[in-house]
């Protein structure tokens, strides 16, 4: 097959009524979800690009970068997630109940082969109690415990020797000068 053969055949394959895909499209709900897939996809590969840098070019794994990309990441997902309906607590708690299905112990390669498709689906539509929220005492220290690391991953990489930061939680500022 030459190159103009296989466009023909792709252009003979492709979706092409585009009033329908145009109408389908022109709704505000499709737009913003639209939006956030695409977001994540670039967010994704901007991710896996850090990590190609490190392993195929021997750069050092640039960890505040990654934590960047993840925020991007996350703040598409609660696009989409708003623009669905979903409160983020519950698609977790849903995902980790669908494993928990899938995996009744631990990973395993042999779960992982034989899905009950239809089963993780019906934990996916279950009805569920609302999640249970994270106590302030206890997020605080994980919090802390990233941004404290990416600084110092950001002052080593500039090698500055001091960091001044300012962090905002639970509507209280903490100063800390390292």
């Amino acid at each position: 097959m030459n190159p103009t053969e296989y466009t023909e055949n792709v252009l003979r394959t492709e979706s092409n009524d585009f009033n329908a895909i145009g109408s389908r499209l022109g709704t505000q709900d499709v737009v913003r979800l639209l939006h956030a897939a695409m977001g994540m996809c670039t967010e994704a590969g901007e991710f896996m690009d850090a990590l190609k840098k490190h392993v195929f070019y021997g750069r050092p794994i640039d960890q505040v970068n990654l934590m960047e990309e993840l925020g991007d990441l996350l703040w598409y997902i609660a696009i989409a997630a708003s623009e669905l309906g979903f409160p983020l607590d519950g698609i977790m708690e849903r995902n980790i109940n669908k494993l928990k299905r899938r995996y009744a112990e631990k990973f395993s390669e042999q779960e992982a082969f034989k899905r009950d498709l239809v089963g993780e689906r019906q934990v996916l539509t279950d009805p569920q109690p609302p999640p249970q929220p994270l106590p302030p005492r206890v997020a605080v220290p994980i919090i802390n415990n990233i941004i404290e690391s990416a600084v110092t991953a950001q002052a080593q990489d500039l090698h500055t020797p001091t960091v001044h930061r300012t962090i905002a939680i639970g509507g209280k500022k903490e100063e800390n000068n390292g």
